[in-house]
């Protein structure tokens, strides 16, 4: 259980060498106790993350992906964690969202709901399929929940943006910035933001910072 929650934290960074780090140390947590299921639901996490941010091609990650949900799906076939990611894969990895829909009912079927349950919702099904303002209102709803949750708030900044709500966005990203100055995506996005409001001076400034 150490095990899953170091990974957990260093998943959460999300970057590729802590994916690596966090991989090791789930593996391990396997070894030492095949029956717990949600070491092989975050691997399969870890695969699904490289694979979204652009660390690794999805065609190379996503099977191995998929075999850890169904891995954690022989130990707990109701997870809901590892129905959620089986609804990533099946959705924004295999544009099967009639597949993803029938995951996303099983993993929402648990209560209570898991914050991390919730946030995906928001933002690998609810936003891709348009239910924008609707998608912002829940991953708002799990952050209260893990309000330091850096990655998290990035992405919840770029639903707000997906709003229009721009002034809302680029506070979150500062808020974010104020916890760790350095957090790469954020600076991103906050040029971005300040881009889109003609602020181009600030855009540059902080853009730069990112690299």
């Amino acid at each position: 259980y150490e095990d899953y929650l170091r990974a957990r934290q260093l998943w959460a960074s999300s970057f590729p060498g802590s994916c690596e780090q966090a991989k090791a140390l789930l593996e391990h947590a396997i070894t030492l106790d095949p029956q717990f299921a949600l070491p092989y639901s975050l691997l399969g996490g870890c695969y699904t993350m490289l694979a979204n941010l652009g660390f690794k091609p999805a065609h190379e990650v996503m099977p191995l992906a998929r075999a850890a949900e169904e891995r954690a799906l022989g130990v707990d076939p109701a997870l809901p964690e590892a129905h959620a990611l089986l609804g990533v894969c099946a959705g924004n990895f295999g544009h099967d969202w009639v597949g993803a829909e029938r995951e996303w009912r099983l993993a929402l079927a648990h209560e209570p709901m898991s914050r991390d349950v919730r946030f995906w919702y928001g933002n690998h099904y609810l936003l891709p399929i348009g239910r924008v303002p609707e998608a912002v209102e829940t991953m708002a709803r799990a952050l209260e929940e893990d309000p330091l949750n850096l990655l998290y708030r990035h992405i919840y900044a770029r639903g707000l943006r997906h709003l229009g709500r721009l002034d809302d966005a680029a506070d979150e990203l500062r808020g974010i910035l104020d916890l760790d100055a350095n957090f790469p995506w954020a600076l991103e996005a906050l040029g971005a933001v300040y881009a889109q409001q003609g602020n181009f001076e600030d855009a540059l400034a902080v853009t730069e910072g990112a690299h």
